[in-house]
C-alpha cells in the first residue's frame, strides 16, 4: 500500500469512490454522479505546500481511499482551522487504510501553523466516529436532523482535535 499526495492521474479512482458514496450513502450529502472532468476544479484546490491536502492510498493500480483537509470557512479568523474528510473504497473498509491515510495527513498538517481540525460525520457511522477518536478527535456537538437528504432527516456529529 502506497500513501502519498494525490496526482492528477489518481482523480478517476477518487471520483469512483465519491460516486459510490454519493449513490449508496449519506455521508457526502450529495447524490450526483460526477465525471472526472467535473471534479477537476475540486482537485485544483489542493496544494502540497499549503494546509489544503489531498492524500491517497493506492494498491497496485487502484485507489483504495483518500483523505483531505480543506478550508473550514472562508474567513481569516478560521485560517488556523481545517476540516478533514476521509473515504475508503467500500471493498477495502476495515483493513486499516483509513488509519494509514490519517496518520500521513496529520503528520503533514503538523508542518503548518494550524490549531484545530474539525470533522462532521453523518449519522449513523460508528466506524468513522471510532477512526476519528483513534486520532485524538473528541465529540463537540450534534446537529440534530439538520439536513433533509434521500427522503429523511440526517443528523451529524461534529468532532475536533488539536494539531
Amino acid at each position: 500500500m502506497e500513501i502519498r499526495y494525490a496526482e492528477p492521474n489518481d482523480l478517476p479512482g477518487i471520483v469512483d469512490i465519491i460516486n459510490y458514496y454519493n449513490a449508496n450513502g449519506i455521508s457526502t450529502f450529495d447524490s450526483r454522479q460526477y465525471s472526472t472532468k467535473e471534479k477537476l476544479s475540486w482537485f485544483d484546490q489542493f496544494d502540497n505546500s499549503s494546509p489544503y491536502k489531498l492524500i491517497v492510498a493506492r494498491a497496485d493500480t487502484r485507489i483504495s481511499g483518500y483523505t483531505s483537509s480543506i478550508i473550514y470557512r472562508d474567513k481569516e479568523v478560521f485560517s488556523r482551522t481545517i476540516e478533514t474528510g476521509i473515504y475508503v473504497h467500500p471493498e477495502q473498509s476495515g483493513m486499516g487504510i483509513g488509519s494509514q491515510l490519517y496518520e500521513f495527513l496529520f503528520q503533514e498538517l503538523s508542518r503548518h501553523q494550524l490549531h484545530r481540525a474539525v470533522a462532521g460525520v453523518a449519522l449513523p457511522n460508528e466506524a468513522s466516529i471510532n477512526l476519528h477518536k483513534k486520532f485524538g478527535f473528541r465529540e463537540i456537538g450534534k446537529f440534530d436532523e439538520y439536513a433533509y437528504f434521500k427522503d429523511r432527516f440526517i443528523s451529524s456529529i461534529w468532532l475536533q482535535r488539536e494539531i
